[in-house]
């Protein structure tokens, strides 16, 4: 319980009780002071009369008891003059048994709280979603509960209050706040003198709410809040023992699914999963910016696949780390049954890039893997569009049975082409009419005109080097392109006819696979 509550608590009950609240500390016990340092920053230590002001240091929290109302004026004198607690608590003596009793049963009922959190992550683990948690947790407080990451990001929220304003509609609506509104917020948590998980209540001026935040901290970082929201100032106390454990219970949740991840790679792979999943592209670009998230002004994506399935989890955690020291600025992203990396392709990282590729080529060759590898883009809202170019470079090569580790998209973008014509059959129209003459001719008279053309083509019309790569002595290709000229009457001096050539050679190549 928080030092305050318990303070509060008990001048209800004894009237004379006075405190100094300069940083709400949550209590989780009760000491004797007895030593010198060594203190527990949650317990509330207890000190009798005036053998406090003997002592050089103290606790965080401290509970005074005073026999005379002398004695409790030297008191308050002293630590106003000294580096005391930064809370402190002045009671009469003659209560001191009923109010340490009292004391006691306030943490006790804190403990049963403790065991609300058990209940929470039991909900966890019976398949109960964060929107499902922050139901019940909106029905013991009995205001609007809201979930966000700190991108902006509304990770669930209770049902709808009708006192909440048009932003936060406008918010949930949406599923993320805007840049905007996320500085404003940053603003007022900035406030805050520590990062934990204790509840912080504050009236915002912009959206005449009363807001009661728990930070989602791991790490020692803060990874997002919950947040209660009041159109009053006065709200049910259960919400300071409600809001932590929400925001314990959804930090858990990420350092489950995100195991070893900071907060920044944390963020940049949840927006890019949201991406894949069709996050719009306003959403994308204020959580870049609310997250500040440095993105490439220039990337890539690539995907990396293994050849076997066999130990495939193990194997993409150990990739993983691997490539993480080489490609950045982000950890990779497993995903499914594939790891996702985004390359900054800034023209002043190219020798590094040349580099991390060359690395990548032998990390594939000794590991089995595959990589496509997309086309440059310039705005994160278009990655699912380049991780699809990635996918599908892949896909390409394996129908085309190129035996490449890394495929690039801009390698196959022609075969990609070819798929989106409906009609394949037609395609053979598209084709200088050479190729089905060279075809007809080596099917009636067993030749291998066509298959020269294709390498003769592929070497730039090098006859020296067409005769190494088909075992053939230079003149027998010499005279094979002769036959060519023959048959078609093509002119190997033409360039447009050069271009027609090869571009028909592949959509040959593509139709026989």
């Amino acid at each position: 319980m928080l030092f305050s509550k318990i303070a509060e608590k008990l001048k209800q009950k004894y009237p004379e009780t006075e405190s100094v609240v300069l940083g709400d500390r949550l209590l989780m016990g009760l000491q004797f002071l007895e030593t010198e340092d060594g203190f527990l920053s949650d317990a509330l230590y207890v000190v009798f009369g005036e053998s406090a002001v003997t002592r050089d240091c103290f606790p965080h929290n401290l509970l005074v008891f005073y026999r005379s109302e002398q004695e409790h004026e030297t008191l308050k004198d002293h630590f106003s003059q000294s580096r005391g607690p930064v809370n402190l608590l002045y009671a009469s003596w003659e209560n001191h048994a009923q109010i340490m009793n009292s004391i006691q049963a306030y943490l006790r009922t804190e403990q049963r709280k403790s065991d609300s959190y058990s209940e929470f992550l039991r909900m966890v683990v019976e398949g109960k979603d964060l929107y499902f948690l922050l139901a019940e947790g909106a029905r013991q407080c009995g205001r609007q509960l809201v979930a966000l990451d700190i991108s902006g990001k509304i990770q669930g929220y209770s049902p709808i209050q009708n006192y909440l304003t048009s932003d936060w509609l406008v918010a949930i609506k949406n599923g993320y706040c805007p840049v905007d509104f996320m500085e404003h917020l940053y603003d007022r948590l900035l406030t805050r003198t520590e990062i934990s998980s204790t509840p912080f209540v504050y009236y915002c001026d912009q959206t005449k709410l009363t807001y009661l935040s728990s930070p989602v901290v791991i790490g020692g970082s803060p990874y997002g809040y919950v947040f209660l929201l009041s159109e009053k100032e006065d709200f049910d106390p259960v919400a300071y023992d409600i809001l932590p454990i929400l925001s314990r219970v959804m930090g858990d949740y990420l350092r489950r699914s995100n195991t070893g991840l900071n907060s920044r790679n944390q963020l940049f792979h949840e927006l890019v999963r949201d991406i894949l999943h069709g996050e719009a592209p306003d959403s994308v670009q204020s959580r870049i910016a609310s997250g500040k998230l440095p993105i490439p002004p220039i990337m890539r994506v690539l995907v990396v696949y293994f050849y076997y399935a066999e130990h495939e989890k193990e194997a993409l955690k150990r990739l993983s780390s691997q490539l993480a020291l080489i490609f950045g600025p982000f950890a990779p992203l497993r995903y499914e049954n594939r790891l996702i990396l985004l390359q900054n392709m800034d023209p002043k990282l190219t020798e590094q890039n040349k580099k991390a590729m060359a690395y990548l080529q032998q990390l594939a060759v000794t590991n089995k893997l595959y990589v496509g590898i997309s086309n440059e883009f310039s705005r994160l809202d278009s990655f699912a569009e380049y991780y699809e170019e990635a996918e599908e470079a892949l896909k390409l090569s394996f129908r085309m049975h190129e035996e490449k580790n890394l495929v690039y998209y801009q390698d196959v973008a022609f075969y990609s082409m070819l798929c989106k014509i409906p009609a394949s059959e037609k395609m053979r129209s598209f084709c200088h009419p050479a190729l089905e003459i060279l075809q007809h001719y080596d099917a009636e008279n067993h030749t291998v005109l066509l298959e020269t053309l294709k390498v003769y083509l592929d070497t730039g019309c090098n006859q020296k080097l067409t005769s190494e790569i088909m075992y053939t002595h230079r003149n027998t290709i010499s005279y094979r392109r002769q036959q060519i000229i023959d048959l078609t009457g093509v002119d190997f001096t033409d360039a447009d006819i050069l271009f027609q050539l090869r571009y028909s050679m592949r959509i040959y190549q593509f139709l026989d696979t």
